[in-house]
């Protein structure tokens, strides 16, 4: 009887390890479905965000072919829910919250527009702020100086190529009179991260 117990126990293990291994592929095949699906059809992407206080605004904007467009908008709470939840997830990885995220379409421009608040980006010690942007830059397979920033008295911006998307990224902090340059002091940005004395 103790045989048959273990036979039938060995054969549920091996099931349950089958089971793990397909639904793990079957995982990874979704994610880079989603992620092609993503990719094709985007003409432009453009990236903004804004300090103000303690809290990141985020926005991003992506205008997408027609055809691209018109499967999203067959599938919006869908689509709406995949982005969010993507989102969250690769930027949750860097100790930062995302609050009241929303995503509006655009049919005159085929666009969709994705917006939220990014909180525990940025921290103040008396007058001096400091900000991580990690979450924002690392993802996409930049760096705040390796990449060339363009750097002014309004923050950093970027224009570039990413997965063959033309892409724009605007960073805005508060004015202090100085440019965020380099490690400029008490003005200034490293490779992921930017501070600023009011």
């Amino acid at each position: 009887m103790s045989l048959i117990l273990d036979k039938i126990l060995v054969c549920l293990i091996i099931v349950v390890i089958v089971l793990l291994i397909t639904g793990n592929t079957f995982y990874k095949s979704q994610i880079q479905t989603s992620k092609r699906f993503r990719e094709i059809g985007i003409a432009k992407k453009t990236i903004k965000t804004e300090v103000k206080g303690l809290v990141v605004y985020y926005r991003r904007e992506t205008v997408w072919n027609k055809d691209s467009f018109l499967r999203i908008l067959k599938n919006k709470d869908e689509f709406s829910s995949n982005l969010t939840n993507e989102f969250i997830s690769i930027v949750s990885n860097y100790g930062v919250e995302v609050v009241n995220p929303t995503i509006v379409f655009s049919i005159s421009n085929s666009s969709t527009v994705f917006t939220c608040e990014i909180h525990g980006s940025v921290s103040k010690s008396g007058d001096q702020y400091y900000a991580t942007f990690e979450w924002l830059i690392k993802p996409l397979g930049l760096d705040f100086i390796d990449n060339h920033f363009n750097e002014s008295v309004y923050g950093l911006s970027w224009k570039g190529v990413i997965n063959g998307v033309p892409t724009e990224i605007i960073c805005r902090f508060p004015y202090t009179g100085l440019p965020y340059s380099a490690w400029g002091q008490p003005t200034g940005h490293c490779h992921a991260h930017v501070w600023w004395k009011v």
